[in-house]
């Protein structure tokens, strides 16, 4: 599913894991999301060919005419 960022948001490289240096995407950027961690905090994205994590509430449902709000997934993933 695909998901937009609702926050200005830190990359982590594994969940509390924040990529050094720092980086960051801004709010309203579209995403792939593919799941939650086993904690259910952080959610699995895809970004520029890369799995990365972010915090679960920093991305939400796209609101566009292809996705029209769907449910991000909320499996657990690795």
């Amino acid at each position: 599913m695909v998901g937009t960022f609702v926050a200005d948001t830190a990359l982590h490289y594994a969940p509390g894991k924040l990529i050094v240096p720092r980086e960051v995407l801004e709010a309203g950027q579209s995403l792939w999301v593919l799941g939650v961690d086993d904690s259910g905090q952080y959610a699995k994205i895809v970004w520029v060919c890369d799995y990365l994590w972010v915090p679960r509430s920093s991305i939400g449902p796209n609101y566009d005419a292809v996705w029209n709000g769907a449910p991000l997934p909320t499996g657990i993933v690795e």
